[in-house]
């Protein structure tokens, strides 16, 4: 027996169903690998920036022991491997605290750096500044390479400086220093009396 011809129709249907089948599942396909390549570019800047911190902080341990052996031996920075990040970047920034054998409180060398970047933008010397959210003290920071360790930097940064009495929190989140506040009663972190 002879086999009959198929009509041209039936032929170019069957031929595109398998086109249209072939299309879709490349789509799919494609799909699948853009967002691969997205994940891979985030895990790639990510990594970026990792490593940029540590470089950072590894010309900070290489300055720091650049110092300790051209001071002499009574003077030398002393550093607990338990400062961290913030620690030693705050050791290089100001290095006359760790002098003489005696250890700043992390707490207090973050203080000082966020009294000192508050200070950096009132206008003029003795005008107030502006007050800045405390996540917006974190990159300011981070810009003046002092890292804050910790899942959540910013409420770390809190916890450190909420019992300064040189800050005062004008609005919720927002930081200031208390000499541009003066009539405000209570620091960040004094409590009011309730009176009832």
């Amino acid at each position: 027996m002879s086999k009959k011809p198929r009509s041209p129709k039936t032929s170019n249907k069957g031929l595109q169903g398998v086109l249209q089948k072939e299309l879709a599942d490349l789509d799919q396909t494609l799909a699948g690998l853009a967002e691969r390549e997205e994940r891979l570019h985030d895990e790639l800047r990510s990594i970026r920036m990792e490593r940029a911190q540590k470089q950072e902080l590894r010309e900070h341990a290489l300055a720091l022991l650049e110092h300790t052996q051209q001071t002499p031996s009574t003077n030398r920075l002393t550093a607990s491997t338990k400062t961290g990040m913030a620690g030693l970047s705050d050791m290089v920034d100001a290095p006359e605290k760790y002098q003489l054998g005696r250890k700043a409180k992390i707490s207090d060398t973050l203080a000082q750096a966020v009294y000192e970047t508050l200070k950096g933008t009132e206008p003029e010397e003795g005008k107030p500044g502006d007050p800045m959210h405390y996540r917006d003290l974190v990159a300011a920071l981070e810009g003046r390479r002092v890292y804050i360790s910790g899942r959540d930097p910013g409420l770390n940064l809190v916890a450190h400086i909420h019992k300064d009495s040189r800050f005062v929190r004008p609005l919720r989140g927002m930081y200031a220093l208390k000499e541009w506040y003066p009539e405000v009663p209570i620091n960040v972190g004094g409590r009011a009396n309730k009176k009832t």
